[in-house]
């Protein structure tokens, strides 16, 4: 796993997630689709793949607060006689007070 850690000029941070970053997934979580997920259901649906050997979502912060994730979940494929790790984008969520603030690439 690289390293990502980039700061853009209004403030947001976009890197991996930490294991202090669990309380605001969570609650990041609530506030998009109004569900009440749980720690458990976070180690089952990301970390506790054996797939992969880090947590792969990517957190969004501002001011020190969770405001967007894109997880991703790790799957064997098979193609022919090789078999490939892929990532299926999951419940990318974008707080409602920072949606519709642009993105640059690069």
């Amino acid at each position: 796993m690289s390293t990502v850690n980039r700061t853009a000029e209004d403030g947001y941070v976009v890197r991996w997630y930490e294991e202090r970053d669990l309380s605001g997934f969570l609650s990041l979580d609530r506030a998009v689709f109004g569900r009440n997920r749980s720690e458990r259901w976070f180690r089952w649906k990301y970390v506790d793949n054996p797939y992969i050997d880090h947590v792969p979502v990517f957190v969004v912060e501002k001011d020190g607060e969770i405001v967007g994730t894109r997880p991703f979940l790790a799957f064997r494929m098979r193609t022919g006689s090789e078999t490939v790790l892929a990532l299926q984008p999951a419940d990318t969520m974008v707080h409602p007070e920072h949606r519709r603030r642009g993105c640059s690439p690069g």
